[in-house]
């Protein structure tokens, strides 16, 4: 009698557990009217979200005290809804203008703007290195950052060149610079 007892209050906890969570839907779109895919949707205040599908749709559990949900996305404003009684959602969201600063990743790993560095550390982008006809890009390189001497030290066609930024080195590293392109050292 004391096990049926327990599991008849063990089946009507879970069933309240269950009858307090509700099913929320809707869809997101931007501001022209298409839908907006992987836009983070979560419960404020848990850890309980979702994320939209292809087609902007979306179905989310959300607990029966739940007040408000956040749609948030990349480039987008994030919006807050309020839940209330309802159970779909139509959302709006817009496109927000953030510019982004210029951060330099140094080769002993701290993000830097540039400003704020004291050393050889300089950014060669395409549009610099467009307008210079060269054989190859350590040709194109040279002249366009202070301190780097590019030369051959052997005069076979297929010799690496050596690379030296502002003088022979230091004691404890190498005496070649390093070079991230696309963000690969």
């Amino acid at each position: 009698m004391r096990k049926l007892f327990l599991l008849l209050m063990g089946v009507v906890f879970f069933a309240c557990q269950a009858l307090a969570q509700r099913t929320v839907t809707g869809k997101v779109i931007d501001e022209k009217g298409a839908a907006v895919p992987s836009v983070s949707v979560l419960v404020k205040g848990t850890a309980s979200g979702t994320t939209t599908k292809a087609d902007g749709t979306f179905s989310l559990s959300v607990p029966a005290n739940a007040k408000t949900l956040v749609f948030s996305a990349v480039d987008m404003e994030t919006v807050e809804k309020a839940i209330g009684t309802a159970s779909t959602f139509s959302v709006m969201l817009k496109q927000e203008d953030k510019s982004l600063q210029e951060v330099v990743v140094v080769g002993y790993g701290s993000g830097k703007k540039q400003t704020d560095l004291v050393g050889s550390v300089d950014i060669v982008n395409a549009k610099r290195l467009q307008d210079r006809p060269s054989a190859n890009l350590l040709d194109a390189l040279q002249g366009q950052v202070p301190g780097l001497q590019i030369f051959n030290s052997s005069g076979e066609p297929s010799a690496t060149p050596s690379i030296r930024l502002n003088g022979v080195g230091s004691l404890s590293a190498g005496n070649t610079p390093l070079f991230v392109m696309d963000g690969i050292p």
